[in-house]
């Protein structure tokens, strides 16, 4: 028997399942997290991922995507939705290639529903790549496991521009399989009837489905319609009820609706729709033709389409009335020829109805998905063959020049041009559209439009709709070269109405997709007024000459402004602070009007003052001058200010808004919410002791920074950088990771590892990072809070801008040691707190500052000897900030090299030689 296991927490999130652990594709995830695919509680699309938190210990909580590619200095976007527990946060995860990890902001506890976490920031210098992730973390009450639910994550960089996360949606899950959609054909045309009558014929299509999760949905367009069986049941929704996930192959009836005014009804989708799968179209084209008697005199070639085998030929009739085909017949002259060379013989036993066309296809042609009304093996026209269509043995319409072998119309598929109402025996190229094409189906096959009253006006130019105000949009156009009246409609929903030649439309006049006649004058311009806010309205512009004949149309859309925010936020509250930032969350709390987006000011008075409305306020996020604002969009409902100074109260007020630009509405009255948080206190007493180039292994370079103060320095949440300033000018900035304890050092190697530090010392260094290359010239800068360009200088060693070749501060194949009692950083460089000597690996000192040691001799008589001569750390051999004591041993030290230290104490009985090789320099 299955066991299922049923967990509840905090407003009702109820999770049943049987399923197994499993990772989304391109995930990893931490040993104390296991995780399932989830298809009841999402954010979007089918899936998202269950996360059962099993453990406290926060280190083994992790989850994180696949690295992707970035860019150092470029800004960035990072967010995700969750749904948390009572007693869990989900923490923002960045793993930087090259820089580091960056710890963000958290999701609140308890969000019953999806909640947006958003981080923002800069790409460390010297990042990569970054693996992007989030860390669960208990709360108070937290007793394991407790579930929660993560979606849709995005990565911009810079931000507003999207980098792919292969799976942010978890969507993709070992194992699964994808629901799918099958139509075929994906296209139908030659829908047509005259208009008055209707509907069209019928013309079926095929579904299927597999690996559903859903039925499918089928929908047809404003102008068709559909149907499960032939002759009745046509409607605008289908449902195919899935079966264990199938559904079978199914035909589908389709018809143009009958009712339409004359025109065009082309492109238009039936869309095929479930849950989880690629939504499938079926294209239908089709049209409507005019009812209004004679147009033409005779029939006329209306199309000629060729590429490879694919040839057809249409023929149409706009004779007003059914013309047999008795005395036609189709003649080819080939290469050039003056002379007929092939025939095709109309089928005599047929008609060419009023207003319909005549289709002659190759015998081997197939790309065309309607059904051609003959074929011929002789209609074999190769792109310089002129046609003509005959009456009675005699040319009455020519496509092409006869006794001209020029290619003018190969991989081509040409339509007669709607002003054409004569066959004609003088080719005119002008008569015809020409356009390229590569053998698919020619979907505009099978139907023709004739203007029945001459050549059509031009369109009105550039019409444009513009939002006024909440209820007026701004419609203007420039009328045509012959000043031709214009014609506007509009709709709540994209226009399909066409209007009919030689019929005339007064305002309040309807078409059948629902759009209205509001203008039909000689103007320039006109305002729509009395609309709904926030509402999207469609426009239609037709020119209109003194005939009644109408131009192909211009179209354009506007949406009415919104009405100012209902509501202020709910629940505007600062979160924990670091010394320099201060994270603000907030629900968006939208009523019937919702924010598009908010403004939020931030300053040290806690005096605000409104916004105006009609002014749009640009962004400010630098707080050195203790005051700015952001504008944050809707749905992020977080933000952290950073760049704060430190142990400072700073105050805060949101204001949402609609609109933009002059049109901005900002919400002040009522309550406006505020909050307001003090920056924690920081330890800013780092200081950089030991520079090291050893004269023996430039692999073994680092350097040494102590903390000088009280408190441990948590680099996570206090932003610090070691920047190098290669001579004199080129920078480069390495943030720190990790922890500094009061009192420990921090040793930064060179390289791309601790392959070289460890090779060379023995054991790790904290942090290694390929800037740390200091050769004797480059000066060493600790910033606090960002890197060289912004960051506050906290401690140097060198000179800025000043090339070290030379000067008191140069170290080339030496190290450079700060003296014991040095424990204030300085923002120049002060020799007096130096001592620099020659020196190899043998003689560097990495990790050991300041330490007291005693002379054991357990190993020689050498002073300079590394390793168990020295009770230290490491056996290093003592530099100037070591005090030393040398007691009463058997191996009395002899000093063979240069040597330097803070204090020398030699006890009793003891002794110290400096032999002539050596020297010994005692500070105190």
């Amino acid at each position: 028997m299955k066991k299922f296991l049923l967990f509840m927490f905090a407003g009702l999130l109820l999770s049943l399942t049987s399923a197994a652990q499993v990772l989304p594709d391109n995930w990893t995830g931490d040993t104390g997290v296991d995780t399932y695919q989830e298809s009841t509680n999402i954010h979007g699309g089918t899936y998202s991922c269950k996360v059962d938190v099993n453990t406290g210990n926060q280190a083994s909580t992790d989850m994180r995507h696949d690295e992707v590619s970035v860019t150092a200095g470029d800004s960035y976007t990072y967010s995700f939705w969750v749904w948390t527990s009572a007693n869990v946060k989900v923490r923002v995860v960045l793993e930087w290639n090259g820089a580091g990890i960056t710890y963000g902001g958290y999701s609140n506890a308890g969000t019953s529903g999806f909640e947006q976490v958003v981080a923002t920031g800069t790409v460390p210098t010297g990042a990569i790549g970054v693996k992007v992730g989030v860390r669960f973390y208990d709360q108070t009450g937290f007793v394991a496991p407790e579930t929660q639910y993560i979606d849709d994550f995005s990565f911009e960089s810079p931000t507003g521009t999207p980098i792919t996360l292969a799976n942010g949606g978890m969507e993709n899950w070992p194992g699964g399989s994808t629901p799918a959609i099958t139509v075929s054909p994906a296209s139908l045309s030659g829908f047509t009837y005259v208009e008055g009558s209707g509907p069209s014929g019928e013309q079926t299509f095929t579904v299927s489905g597999s690996n559903l999760t859903a039925d499918i949905l089928l929908t047809a367009p404003t102008d068709y319609e559909i149907s499960e069986t032939t002759g009745s049941g046509f409607t605008g929704t289908i449902t195919l009820t899935q079966s264990g996930g199938s559904v079978g192959t199914t035909t589908i009836y389709t018809r143009l609706k009958a009712g339409l005014l004359a025109g065009n009804y082309n492109n238009e989708d039936i869309t095929a729709t479930s849950t989880g799968a690629t939504t499938q179209t079926v294209t239908c084209s089709g049209s409507v033709t005019s009812s209004g008697g004679s147009c033409a005199t005779e029939l006329i070639i209306s199309q000629v389409v060729e590429s490879g085998v694919e040839k057809y030929l249409e023929i149409a009739n706009f004779t007003g009335a059914s013309v047999s085909l008795v005395d036609y017949d189709v003649v080819i002259y080939s290469n050039g020829s003056t002379t007929v060379t092939s025939t095709i013989d109309l089928t005599d036993a047929s008609s060419i109805a009023d207003q319909d066309v005549w289709v002659v296809a190759n015998t081997s042609s197939s790309a065309w998905s309607g059904t051609p009304d003959q074929t011929s093996g002789s209609l074999s026209f190769n792109g310089n063959d002129v046609i003509a269509l005959r009456k009675t043995s005699s040319n009455i319409d020519v496509f092409g020049t006869i006794g001209d072998a020029t290619y003018f119309y190969n991989d081509q598929d040409v339509i007669r041009n709607a002003a054409v109402t004569s066959p004609t025996t003088t080719y005119n190229s002008s008569d015809w559209t020409f356009t390229a094409y590569a053998g698919t189906d020619p979907a505009d096959l099978g139907q023709h439009t004739m203007n029945c009253s001459g050549t059509a006006p031009a369109d009105p130019a550039a019409f444009t709709a513009t939002a006024a105000s909440t209820t007026q949009v701004d419609l203007s156009w420039t009328q045509n070269g012959n000043s031709d009246a214009v014609m506007v409609v509009f709709n709540t929903t994209a226009i399909t109405a066409t209007p009919v030649d030689g019929t005339t439309y007064t305002v309040g006049s309807t078409f059948s997709d629902g759009s209205e006649v509001i203008y039909n004058q000689s103007g320039t311009s006109y305002s729509h007024t009395s609309l709904v806010s926030n509402t999207t309205y469609y426009y239609k512009a037709w020119s209109v000459d003194g005939s009644v004949n109408y131009s192909s149309g211009v179209i354009d859309n506007a949406t009415t402004l919104k009405n100012e925010p209902s509501n202020h936020v709910t629940g505007f509250t600062a979160g924990t602070p670091t010394s320099t930032t201060i994270p603000l969350t907030w629900s968006d709390n939208d009523g019937t009007v919702a924010a598009d987006s908010f403004l939020i000011r931030a300053n040290i008075t806690g005096t605000f003052t409104a916004p105006t409305d009609g002014i749009a306020e640009a962004d400010d996020t630098d707080m050195s001058d203790d005051v700015g604002q952001v504008n944050v969009t809707h749905g992020a409902q977080a933000y952290t200010w950073t760049g704060l100074k430190t142990s400072t109260t700073y105050h805060f007020a949101i204001y949402p808004y609609t609109n933009s630009g002059t049109d901005i509405d900002y919400k002040t009255d009522g309550t406006v919410p505020t909050t307001s948080a003090t920056t924690a206190a920081t330890n800013k007493k780092l200081i950089i002791t030991e520079v090291a180039d050893p004269g023996d292994n430039a692999n073994a370079r680092f350097v040494e920074i102590y903390n000088a103060g009280t408190t441990t320095v948590d680099f996570s949440t206090d932003t610090w950088y070691l920047s190098r300033q290669a001579n004199g000018s080129t920078w480069n900035d390495v943030q720190l990771t990790g922890t500094l304890a009061a009192g420990a050092v921090f040793v930064v190697a060179y390289g791309a590892d601790f392959t070289n530090f460890n090779t060379a010392y023995g054991f790790d260094p904290d942090m290694a990072s390929g800037f740390i290359s200091g050769n004797g010239d480059d000066g060493y800068y600790l910033y606090f809070g960002s890197d060289h360009t912004t960051g506050e200088l906290i401690d140097a060693y060198g000179v800025i801008d000043i090339d070290g070749t030379g000067k008191a501060w140069e170290y080339t194949d030496s190290k450079a040691v700060r003296k014991r009692d040095v424990i204030v950083p300085v923002t120049s460089w002060d020799s007096t707190q130096w001592v620099i000597t020659v020196a190899n690996v043998q003689d560097m000192t990495p990790s050991a500052c300041r330490e007291d040691v005693t002379w054991q001799g357990t190993s020689s008589t050498d002073f300079n000897e590394v390793g168990t001569n020295w009770n230290g750390t490491h056996g290093f051999v003592p530099d100037a900030s070591y005090n030393v004591t040398v007691p009463n041993v058997t191996n009395k030290p002899v000093v063979t090299r240069l040597s330097v230290v803070n204090t020398l104490t030699v006890q009793s009985a003891s002794s110290l030689e400096v032999s002539a090789t050596g020297s010994l320099t005692v500070l105190k």
